[in-house]
């Protein structure tokens, strides 16, 4: 597969796939997770078999917002229920 790399520093890069369709953000993730106005698109996005890509922090803003909204619980559940999607969140490539 080709990818793209994005350097982070002198020795660590994160490897995107090309040819992505769609790029979520927070606010999308939030939307999704607290079923508000949109969140039945961004399902049918999701489950429309696009290629999809969100950040790390992304994933961890999700996790603040409903820690401090909602408490410990349900902070670790909200992360679980994103890792289970059909989102690349990027992975580490090997350190050159």
């Amino acid at each position: 597969m080709i990818r793209a790399h994005f350097a982070l520093g002198p020795s660590l890069r994160l490897e995107w796939p090309i040819g992505l369709k769609r790029c979520w953000d927070t606010s999308a993730l939030l939307t999704l997770r607290d079923d508000e106005p949109g969140a039945d698109r961004v399902e049918e996005i999701l489950e429309s078999q696009a290629r999809s890509v969100a950040c790390f922090i992304s994933r961890m803003e999700v996790l603040d917002h409903v820690w401090r909204d909602k408490g410990e619980r349900a902070g670790r559940l909200a992360y679980k229920q994103l890792q289970a999607l059909p989102i690349n969140w990027g992975k580490r490539a090997s350190h050159s």
